[in-house]
Parts: structure tokens; sequence; C-alpha cells
């Protein structure tokens, strides 16, 4: 993330940029997400986006959607499970 936005820094003068925190699949049933390790490695990784200094402002998804109780995504943002 480092090298990319100083990347578009050098070439774009005065340009802000919006980080974006990742919102959380705790629980999932698809086997490369949802364990805990995933979800420690996703919030460590949001706290460097809102905290790590690299961007103008952050879009805080993860803040939007979860489920404090849970630490999942709240019940309303969660697809629908069964589709025909």
């Amino acid at each position: 993330m480092k090298d990319v936005v100083g990347r578009i820094r050098a070439k774009f003068a005065g340009v802000r940029i919006i980080g974006a925190t990742l919102t959380s699949a705790l629980g999932s049933t698809n086997a490369n997400h949802g364990s805990p390790e995933e979800d420690a490695k996703r919030k460590a990784l949001n706290e460097f986006i809102r905290n790590g200094g690299l961007f103008d402002g952050v879009a805080d998804f993860d803040a939007a959607t979860l489920d404090p109780q849970t630490g999942g995504m709240r019940a309303e943002f969660v697809p629908e499970s069964t589709t025909g």
C-alpha cells in the first residue's frame, strides 16, 4: 500500500487518497475466510488503514457493518444464503 500510494502521489500532485477498511468474514463457510487467524490479520490491516497516516481519509466499512456482539457482519449486511 505504501508503495502504491507513494507512486500515485508522485504522479498526481495534490491528489487525495482515501483508504477503505475490510469488512468481517468471521464465521464464513469459505475455507479462505472467516477463521480467527484471518480475522486477526484483517483487524491489523484495518488498524493500519485507520491510523497509519498513509491516507487522507478513511471509508470505514468495517465500523459501518460490524456486529460488535458477534464480531461478524450485522445481519442486514449478510447476503441471502439461499437463492433459487
